[in-house]
């Protein structure tokens, strides 16, 4: 058997986990998920992510869909509920993105969940799905 490649994939993105944007992202991740978030590098096939980041500025992508979406397949698909948790997931980000212009506080461990905050002041107009508010 010959395997045979026509180009090659883009490195997977990495940004710095102590920035405004992972922070402001992961408190989000936490509050619409309910889970704390594990950074992983990913987003290969999202080449201008870097491109943006080589400029300087701080990039971070946010998971919306999941692994069995068939990503950039025939049968690529998002289930309503991500569509619906990502519209929530930017709304908490701004939010969060906005309220983290103070100096950061220390980085979160990544065995324990940061104490819940009453996350339904994030979505107004929406049922919060963590259970805890």
């Amino acid at each position: 058997m010959e395997v045979s490649t026509d180009g090659e994939g883009a490195p997977a993105f990495g940004g710095n986990p102590e920035d405004r944007n992972f922070f402001a992202a992961a408190r989000a991740n936490e509050c619409v998920y309910g889970v704390v978030p594990d950074f992983v590098r990913s987003g290969g096939s999202i080449p201008v992510a870097l491109t943006m980041q080589d400029t300087g500025r701080s990039v971070v992508l946010l998971p919306v869909g999941r692994n069995d979406d068939g990503h950039h397949g025939q049968n690529e698909k998002i289930d309503l509920n991500n569509f619906i948790c990502g519209i929530k997931l930017l709304a908490a980000y701004v939010t969060e993105f906005a309220l983290s212009a103070a100096p950061l506080p220390a980085p979160v461990p990544q065995t324990q969940a940061r104490p819940r905050k009453g996350c339904a002041r994030f979505m107004s107009g929406f049922k919060c799905e963590c259970g805890d508010c």
